[in-house]
């Protein structure tokens, strides 16, 4: 701290009102000096954060992007599983269609060939 120069020679002589007030005015100096660094580290330190927090929000929002993406690739892939199996249950029952028709069909060849087989026409061919 910055005491100045004494009017006086004695060093235990009390301080002269310009002494004090140069004494006030060097500490007012020293102290706007400090607040003034303290301001500047405040701003810088804001504005590191400001910039983290627009990261942040970037990083959320691709997030949030890509979230909506998959949601919407699952629902398309649940609505193609539902397609298949539909398709599925189509397919299966025209096999069962057909296949009770060729056994129908192999039945009725069946009992025409027994038929045929007791004409006797056909016994002397």
């Amino acid at each position: 701290t910055f005491r100045g120069t004494r009017m006086s020679s004695d060093p235990s002589a009390p301080l002269g009102p310009d002494e004090l007030l140069h004494e006030a005015l060097s500490h007012l100096r020293e102290a706007l000096a400090q607040a003034e660094a303290a301001r500047a580290i405040a701003e810088i330190s804001a504005e590191a954060e400001r910039e983290r927090c627009e990261e942040a929000k970037a990083e959320a929002d691709r997030l949030r992007r890509e979230a909506a993406e998959a949601r919407h690739e699952a629902e398309r892939m649940r609505e193609q599983c539902r397609e298949a199996h539909r398709a599925a249950q189509i397919a299966q029952l025209l096999t069962d269609r057909q296949t009770e028709a060729l056994r129908k069909l192999a039945s009725e060849n069946a009992s025409l060939l027994s038929l045929l087989s007791g004409l006797p026409s056909l016994r002397s061919a």
